[in-house]
């Protein structure tokens, strides 16, 4: 688990991403609490009450639908093809169903527990099967590759037209779309970035932590804490997207890009 994001602190980045419209609350123990929000005759209307005594922020964004489903990636051949994909791009490595069992876990003291673990086959057929209803729903990648029954290096592979029609992507600890496999193995897709995002915009190097906050004050109300800029993207070259966390030369640790309906966020 080297160098991996910690469970808690994207868990947390993972609920402020999620949040867009809705409101939720963050504890650092397990507290009683109820929240509820709706937008009604033109304004925000919200709810929160807790068993303690604490501070609450209030977060309202017009973005994507918030997911109602979380759908986390379990890559089975990642240990086969991690070493061959370091010798092209900087990686660290994932133990892919501890690290999604603890994310879900994480997610689940945060209350939000509609979450499915899929390796290849499931996680290929739950974005075909959902392609007619993406909105609402997302998916998580901490792989560095995509099956190539959705994913092949083409503007119109499935999960590019899933975020398309509405779906949310994630994508953790690599270059979204820079790599798929198939039978053969390892594939690589060197204008992958672009798919996904629309530019070549994600830092490629050694860990780095930046030490500026990005100025918008989402990275204390969501309460982003991860500084550390491996595969964070500038979205500052990119139209209509949204920096959050922390930032070094343009590079910000969370990134929420549009992509049709949908969007792709990239958490360093």
């Amino acid at each position: 688990m080297k160098g991996a994001v910690p469970f808690a602190v994207l868990a947390v980045a993972l609920l402020a991403m999620m949040a867009v419209g809705e409101y939720y609350v963050y504890f650092s123990d397990a507290f009683e609490y109820t929240s509820e929000a709706e937008w009604k005759d033109g304004r925000f209307v919200y709810s929160v009450s807790s068993s303690g005594s604490d501070a609450y922020s209030v977060v309202v964004m017009d973005g994507a639908a918030v997911p109602r489903e979380l759908c986390i990636f379990v890559d089975e051949t990642y240990d086969d093809n991690v070493d061959e994909a370091r010798k092209v791009t900087v990686l660290n490595h994932f133990n892919q169903r501890y690290y999604a069992e603890q994310i879900q876990k994480q997610l689940a003291l945060r209350s939000y527990t509609n979450v499915s673990l899929e390796e290849s086959e499931g996680f290929s057929k739950y974005i075909l099967d959902t392609m007619g209803d993406a909105e609402g729903r997302a998916v998580l990648v901490v792989s560095c590759s995509l099956p190539s029954s959705i994913y092949a290096g083409s503007p119109s592979d499935p999960i590019i037209e899933w975020a398309k029609a509405g779906g949310t992507v994630y994508w953790v600890g690599s270059e979204p779309g820079r790599f798929y496999t198939d039978s053969t193995g390892l594939k690589e897709v060197p204008s992958g970035q672009e798919l996904f995002l629309g530019a070549e915009c994600v830092y490629i190097g050694p860990s780095e932590r930046a030490s500026q906050k990005v100025d918008n004050g989402f990275g204390d109300a969501l309460i982003l804490k991860n500084s550390d800029i491996a595969f964070a993207a500038d979205v500052s070259v990119l139209d209509d997207a949204l920096a959050m966390g922390f930032s070094r030369d343009g590079h910000s640790t969370v990134g929420m890009v549009p992509l049709g309906l949908g969007e792709v966020c990239v958490v360093s």
